[in-house]
């Protein structure tokens, strides 16, 4: 959570400018959002009375700014905007997919090895 803060606060160390200057970063009550979202995600069970402001939240700000705290992995086991569709969700979990993945993962590699 703190890498979070600091990463949503302060600005980015190659904007020489923002550095240099005054960087207002996000308004209180976005942080404070994307802090519940980011906790429901990573503790959905001790904090399940998140749930619904978190699927506002990621349903309102998906963009690549947000979803760099979301791993879409995550949101996609929680069923969380911004993970996979509903009907692709059985993908990770379905092993002829996994093992189909895997070898043309593999044939990819071995491709690489031999140009």
């Amino acid at each position: 959570m703190p890498v979070t803060l600091v990463d949503a606060l302060l600005p980015a160390l190659e904007d020489g400018a923002a550095v240099a200057g005054r960087h207002p970063g996000r308004d209180a009550e976005a942080l404070a959002a994307l802090v519940r979202a980011v906790g429901f995600a990573m503790q959905p069970r001790i904090l399940p009375g998140l749930r619904a402001e978190t699927e506002r939240y990621l349903a309102l700000h998906q963009d690549a700014d947000t979803l760099r705290y979301f791993k879409r992995r995550r949101l996609t086991s929680l069923g969380l905007p911004g993970g996979l569709p509903a009907r692709l969700a059985f993908v990770p979990r379905n092993a002829t997919v996994r093992r189909a993945a895997r070898r043309a993962w593999d044939i990819r590699r071995s491709r690489r090895g031999t140009s």
